[in-house]
């Protein structure tokens, strides 16, 4: 291996990099660092690298990525991964690191670290809102950042709930198109004689009612993105005009004769599977080739409950308490929270924290403020926090099909029950094997261990 000039080295990287030495101290970095991050080089040099980059008070870091130091030092493979900055002296980033071993003149081991900002709070890095650092979270936005690069079309999948638009988003500000605008086309809410008319735009007199030309989306989003929200929605009469518009670049207004040119990225969503419409004749095939080049899957909520702590504070910052102090989750609310599987996904998660401040006096929610609306019109209250610590509100009457105080499946709706059963029924036929139950259940053994958990099945 040969010895680099390190100053050398750094004169050659236009993003911010970091020079560690082998105790992860900070020996060097280049200007665009002092520059993006408005420091100077008595605040850097001989600081240590967590310590300057993950020291904000309050925030209790995923370790589940870890840090990737220490193997690159031993083996001296370069490796790529995504970061979020958090410190008290720089803006909260996101953060592409790359991350190699160099020697230098006297033949020490260090690291050469380039960090490529993706969003945050720096000048000219937009944030599109993604929060969480679980293992879930950071391999999705290490994909998407992957995506944002290579200016393909992207097709997200996931369940309602699961945040696509601001992936969408992410996309859109990571790229060399953020600049440009992003425009949103919700399929869901036009039906085939609009939406031609809302994609493409009219002619003056193109039909009844259009007194004036208009432009449509796409020539609005040009240079930019477009992103079509629940695309197994559009139309079939419209999906030929889509494919030959995405395939050219170009189309023409309804009602015109003049073919516009634009340069549009394209980003789609669906919570449907879109290869089983292929199948059952109701998506064309030769769309779905075209935008799912780079199709990336988002996961439930139910699979990063690491997050819960960091989702609650962004979304309780929506909110405004009359005295205008902070909303607060305690750790026993957390904890609570952490026990459900959220199949509304984050907009659910948002629901209970909103229902749970409403109950509370003090705009401090606890555990016994956690309830979840299993029927519609109707909230169940957690049996074991009681329903009588509300100011006097009497307890919420069971629903329906709810068993009787004393069984462990008390206070479940009847999904749940249903599913308990469903469990208990698996983990008798397997003896009690956990791993294989989670295998024919199709879920992880760690869900499989919290629902056993939540519904007394041990």
């Amino acid at each position: 291996m040969a010895a680099v000039p390190i100053q050398a080295l750094l004169a050659t990287h236009d993003e911010p990099c970091l020079v560690l030495d082998q105790h992860l101290r900070i020996v060097a970095a280049n200007k665009p660092f002092f520059a993006s991050f408005q420091l100077r080089e008595g605040d850097v040099l001989g600081e240590s690298c967590g310590q300057l980059l993950n020291d904000l008070p309050g925030i209790e870091l995923a370790r589940t990525l870890g840090c990737r130091h220490d193997e690159i030092l031993a083996n001296g493979k370069p490796q790529t991964f995504i970061c979020r900055l958090r410190g008290q002296r720089i803006p909260t980033t996101l953060v592409r690191v790359h991350c190699a071993r160099v020697v230098d003149d006297a033949g020490n081991k260090l690291l050469l670290q380039t960090l490529r900002p993706l969003e945050g709070e720096m000048p000219g890095v937009s944030r599109s809102g993604m929060v969480g650092d679980s293992k879930a979270m950071m391999t999705l936005l290490d994909e998407l950042a992957h995506a944002a690069a290579k200016d393909l079309p992207v097709l997200l999948q996931g369940e309602s709930g699961t945040g696509k638009e601001l992936s969408a988003e992410f996309i859109h500000n990571a790229s060399k198109r953020r600049h440009q605008p992003f425009l949103t086309v919700d399929c869901t809410v036009l039906g085939a004689d609009l939406f031609e008319s809302e994609l493409f735009g009219h002619e003056k007199g193109a039909f009844t009612g259009s007194t004036r030309t208009k432009r449509g989306l796409f020539e609005l989003a040009d240079g930019g993105t477009l992103f079509l929200d629940e695309i197994g929605e559009i139309p079939l009469s419209i999906q030929p005009k889509l494919l030959r518009a995405l395939e050219s670049g170009s189309f023409r207004r309804v009602g015109g004769t003049v073919q516009h040119q634009v340069d549009v990225r394209l980003v789609c969503a669906t919570n449907r599977d879109l290869w089983s419409m292929v199948q059952a004749r109701g998506f064309r095939e030769d769309l779905y080739y075209r935008i799912a080049v780079f199709t990336i899957g988002l996961p439930p909520l139910r699979d990063r409950l690491d997050d819960i702590p960091a989702l609650s504070r962004a979304l309780l910052d929506r909110l405004i308490s009359p005295d205008g102090n902070p909303i607060v989750v305690t750790p026993a609310a957390l904890a609570r929270l952490a026990e459900h599987d959220f199949p509304g996904n984050v907009r659910e998660l948002f629901n209970v924290l909103q229902l749970g401040y409403a109950l509370s006096l003090d705009g401090i929610i606890d555990a016994q403020h956690i309830r979840w609306q299993s029927l519609p019109g109707l909230v169940i209250p957690d049996p074991g926090h009681g329903g009588d610590d509300f100011g006097g509100m009497p307890p919420l009457p069971p629903p329906v099909g709810i068993a009787p105080t004393g069984d462990p499946t008390s206070g479940l709706s009847a999904r749940e029950q249903s599913e308990a059963t469903h469990i208990r029924q698996i983990l008798n036929e397997l003896d009690g094997n956990r791993r294989a139950a989670a295998a024919r259940l199709g879920m992880s053994e760690r869900t499989l261990y919290r629902k056993i958990k939540r519904y007394q099945l041990l």
